[in-house]
């Protein structure tokens, strides 16, 4: 008698992207007396769609009536297709037709088709399909007239204008050879929001709109589409920074989310926004509130919006160009954008988020390099969940090498449908073309 034969893939994932087609795998019958998918109040398929006939003894499924699976020697159902009478799943895995929750061994296209094929209830280890979760970026830029001077803070208008930070900020994120956008942009989803305001004291006639943002929907492989939109502008005006933070992120005044904005988009995926400024903010609202950069409540009012975006799962870096902004309050904001403040992270009361303030490009290629490396993701989502309790039968390799679970620098599972590799395994993953694959024995993955 042949057994039901594996017919599960491998996949690798290459650190820059998901190699791979979809998964097909097996899964086997539950031997435990006590079904891991128990149905909520009243919902049970055995007591409603299926009352007397679970529980009757059966040696495989086709001794069960339809709609049941033979588990532990007596036919049962998991769940049922039957509207209303739906039963427990994990999300995204779906009921079978012989009430499983996952795919029935009895799948003719699991079995090698010989003469004497059949279904005996046994199956293969599963290859799991796994893709990457990608981090969201917005590159949020400040387009002030400021931003026209260079590090040394000598005014730099045209002809001399390509020495401005403004130009040297893009070229450390736009280069096409080694720019930070060209150079991770098959593995961060990058936006861009460049944003200002004109109050017309400096670049008449005034401009009513509040804060004036050029953006960029996020993509991956995105630098085309955002050279486009950021090689032909240059510096405005103002620096609205806590109204554009909002708009930035999706929140209004009251920091709630807006329809349709980052904050409010589920993306199952770290959001993040990286504040380049150089200059005091100031605030949309009139024309002295704009002009007066710097005031404390200007201030006070970026470290109320990043942490209103904190709040709604957004995660601030901040990085200063040039000198001029005031470290306290930067380093204030910073804090608020790691979550540092009553009620937000797990922080102690000293702690201190990353500030980077730079003063030349190099530090600047440098900064943004050190961000967008570090939020890179090693985590990845699973086509399917893990039975709880037996993550520790998984073997999880990266570059063909084994990793070991709850290892310091092996993997963990966050969840039944996502892993994390830590320590050196995530390391291995940010810094090379590394390959991932990961396997389960049968009873302890149930695919989607």
């Amino acid at each position: 008698m042949k057994r039901l034969m594996s017919r599960g893939v491998r996949v690798w994932l290459g650190s820059l992207g998901l190699v791979g087609a979809g998964l097909v795998a097996l899964h086997c019958s539950n031997t435990d007396d006590e079904s891991k998918f128990p149905d909520a109040g009243g919902n049970d398929p055995c007591e409603v769609a299926y009352k007397g006939l679970c529980g009757v003894p059966c040696e495989a499924d086709e001794k069960c009536a339809a709609g049941l699976y033979c588990r532990a020697g007596k036919c049962h159902a998991d769940c049922s297709t039957t509207p209303r009478i739906q039963g427990t799943c994990p999300e995204g895995i779906a009921c079978s037709p012989r009430g499983r929750c996952g795919t029935d061994p009895s799948d003719a296209s699991l079995v090698d088709g010989g003469s004497d094929a059949k279904n005996d209830g046994t199956c293969a280890a599963i290859d799991v399909v796994v893709e990457k979760i990608v981090p969201t970026v917005l590159l949020l830029i400040d387009q002030s007239s400021s931003m026209e001077y260079d590090f040394t803070g000598a005014n730099l208008m045209p002809p001399n204008f390509p020495n401005s930070r403004w130009v040297k900020l893009r070229e450390s994120l736009m280069d096409p050879d080694g720019g930070i956008v060209k150079k991770y942009e098959n593995d961060v989803e990058f936006g861009l929001a460049l944003y200002g305001a004109n109050n017309g004291n400096e670049k008449p006639p005034a401009v009513v709109e509040c804060p004036i943002m050029k953006t960029v929907a996020f993509a991956k492989g995105n630098h085309a589409a955002i050279s486009a939109v950021y090689s032909p502008e240059l510096p405005i005006d103002d620096t609205p920074t806590p109204d554009a933070v909002l708009a930035a992120a999706g929140l209004d005044p009251a920091g709630i989310p807006t329809d349709g904005g980052f904050a409010a988009t589920p993306t199952g995926r770290p959001k993040i926004i990286v504040l380049a400024t150089d200059g005091e903010p100031g605030r949309c609202g009139s024309f002295e509130s704009l002009e007066q950069t710097g005031a404390p409540a200007s201030q006070q009012a970026v470290v109320d919006a990043v942490t209103s975006a904190y709040r709604a799962g957004i995660k601030t870096f901040v990085i200063t160009v040039g000198d001029s902004v005031s470290e306290s309050h930067q380093q204030k904001v910073a804090n608020a954008g790691f979550g540092y403040f009553p009620g937000g992270a797990d922080a102690g009361p000293d702690a201190q988020a990353p500030l980077v303030r730079t003063t030349s490009q190099a530090q600047l290629a440098a900064a943004f390099d050190s961000i967008i490396f570090g939020v890179r993701s090693c985590s990845f989502k699973l086509a399917g969940a893990v039975v709880p309790g037996t993550e520790s039968q998984g073997e999880v390799k990266v570059n063909g090498a084994p990793v070991t679970l709850n290892n310091p620098d092996g993997w963990k599972l966050n969840s039944p449908t996502e892993i994390e590799f830590v320590g050196g395994a995530c390391n291995t993953i940010k810094t090379t073309d590394a390959k991932v694959s990961v396997r389960f024995p049968c009873g302890s993955f149930i695919p989607r």
